[in-house]
């Protein structure tokens, strides 16, 4: 009721259905904070597993721990320091480097049967 509505009430009853009003309206907005509260939760976690899935699907090349060589990790290694995740063809190919350069596979995540479907890269050099 509005306050024209409710003019010919007496004022003690009012009173009583304004603060009834304000209670609903308080507990509708504690509903609506909460509902907010978990759809940022449940949007973080969906952005979380869709970054890990993404870092999965990827590589890492990273020094290794003693800094004489590299190592191609899976993306989602727990051996990789490396934030940084590349396509399986810059994986292969640094797999695939000049001897004394070439990385070498993790020995915990074992890329290598991910990457047996990719084609080696190719010297654009070499048929000169």
């Amino acid at each position: 009721m509005s306050e024209f509505q409710s003019a010919g009430l007496p004022v003690e009853q009012r009173l009583a259905m304004h603060e009834a009003v304000l209670v609903w309206l308080e507990w509708q907005a504690r509903c609506e904070r909460d509902a907010i509260r978990r759809l940022r939760s449940e949007a973080a976690t969906e952005r979380h597993r869709r970054e890990v899935a993404h870092r999965g699907l990827g590589f890492t090349v990273e020094a290794d721990r003693s800094g004489e060589g590299r190592t191609v990790h899976r993306g989602d290694c727990g051996f990789a320091r490396s934030a940084e995740v590349v396509d399986a063809r810059e994986a292969r190919a640094a797999l695939a480097g000049p001897a004394g350069e070439a990385a070498r596979p993790c020995e915990v995540c074992n890329p290598l049967p991910a990457l047996r479907n990719v084609p080696p890269p190719t010297d654009p050099w070499a048929s000169a």
